[in-house]
């Protein structure tokens, strides 16, 4: 059943309607940009791309982590190199260990359904040290390629800032308005996304962004950058599940839950509307309790699990429920592991005093909240032509700066928390 979704999922169309799309494109790569990726790809490189990857993330099929040829490079440097710079400069195929194993990570308590499970490849250091050198070098012209109102996969930019302006868009949209302009949001759910787009338009994409330089070999290299990070690995990944499929591993482990979705419209009653994120805290730590932990087990799962789930959240708005996340942790911590209440002999705010304080160094929720709205605050002063700031400064301070703007007619409850947030970033700004 697997194989037959990713077979089908993988399969090329060859492109519908592709003209419309390509028609609206604005060429944007200049000359000095293509002869960056022009330039030859050299041992440096490859040492910077393995120094980047994580020591003891899970190995391929081949069964050693990054640590091993981080440890060794000077055994076995120059003949890893040499097989990746052949692939890099075109004289040779990531085919030849381009394997993964495919871990299945289910993304609800009892999946029933393909989709209902998120597929994890564990792939080979050597095929990582290709896909991150050709990374490194698209780092360089990404910021220029790709649109401002794309946030994510660009250093500088975060995912953040697309969730502060369509809040700010909508809190608009929703609001007193003069004339008769009729006006409407759409959330799509856009599939095949990124690593299964299809070849014909990923490199009629790349010719585009660069068509005043004709069909010249740089644009081509770029277009591969892209091609072979992403599809080859698609392609090889089935090939290889189908021809050895009694060594492909496929990993079932426990359901782990992220919450990213936002209120897209907070009313008056706004308690409710975190309600979801309480329940997914409530339900891991109720979970934990079946088992018997020590009290430093306890402490860890608090502090990296738990207190981790809100965060995304506590990015964006001012949470009005921190009394019930601290209610929920002290009483797991507090708890027996049978289930029976236990004695409360600190208040929870104590214990998040640091341990040099006699606390236990837990987080308080409300002062990491503003910290968090603090932060998004200094990104806003600190990137005043981002399209977040933009925003924010055509709607409340035209021709002044965040740090002395005031709340505004009609104010969102987004820019009410980033004030919130400025309150602690003021209190320890200095000149």
């Amino acid at each position: 059943m697997f194989c037959n979704y990713f077979n089908g999922l993988f399969t090329q169309t060859g492109g519908q309607d592709m003209e419309r799309v390509l028609a609206a494109i604005t060429p944007c790569v200049t000359t000095n940009m293509n002869e960056i990726h022009l330039r030859p790809f050299n041992h440096l490189g490859l040492e910077q791309a393995l120094g980047q990857m994580y020591p003891t993330k899970a190995p391929g099929i081949n069964g050693m982590p990054a640590l091993f040829y981080q440890r060794y490079w000077h055994i076995v440097g120059d003949s890893v190199s040499d097989a990746c710079l052949r692939i890099l400069n075109g004289e040779g195929s990531v085919r030849d260990f381009n394997h993964t194993l495919i871990s299945l990570i289910p993304k609800i308590t009892q999946p029933t359904r393909v989709t209902e499970f998120r597929p994890i490849s564990l792939c080979t250091v050597l095929y990582k040290l290709v896909a991150k050198s050709f990374a490194n070098r698209l780092k360089m012209v990404l910021p220029e390629v790709i649109f401002e109102s794309q946030s994510a996969f660009v250093p500088g930019r975060h995912i953040i800032d697309n969730v502060m302006s369509a809040f700010e868009v909508v809190h608009h949209m929703k609001g007193p308005r003069s004339g008769n302009g009729a006006e409407m949001a759409l959330k799509l759910d856009i599939a095949k996304a990124y690593d299964i787009v299809e070849w014909c338009f990923v490199e009629a994409m790349m010719q585009c962004l660069a068509e005043q330089l004709g069909r010249i070999r740089g644009v081509k290299v770029v277009a591969e950058a892209l091609l072979v990070s992403h599809l080859f690995f698609a392609d090889d990944s089935l090939i290889f599940l189908e021809a050895k499929r009694e060594v492909v591993q496929v990993l079932v482990v426990a359901c782990h839950e992220r919450y990213l979705g936002l209120p897209t419209v907070v009313g008056r009653n706004r308690r409710s509307l975190f309600l979801t994120v309480q329940e997914q805290v409530k339900r891991k730590v109720q979970g934990w309790k079946e088992f018997f932990l020590s009290n430093v087990g306890k402490e860890i799962l608090i502090k990296s699990v738990a207190q981790a789930v809100p965060t995304y959240s506590m990015s964006c708005f001012r949470m009005p429920i921190v009394k019930e996340f601290h209610s929920i942790f002290a009483k797991y911590w507090w708890g027996k592991s049978n289930r029976e209440k236990g004695i409360h002999w600190r208040r929870w705010e104590f214990l998040c005093h640091s341990k040099k304080l006699g606390g236990l160094g837990f987080r308080n929720i409300e002062d990491f909240n503003q910290a968090l709205l603090a932060k998004q605050v200094w990104r806003v002063f600190m990137n005043p032509n981002s399209l977040t700031a933009c925003i924010f400064r055509a709607r409340y301070f035209p021709g002044g700066s965040v740090l002395d703007a005031g709340v505004g007619v009609y104010p969102s409850f987004v820019w009410k928390s980033l004030l919130w947030g400025r309150e602690l970033l003021m209190a320890g700004l200095r000149w």
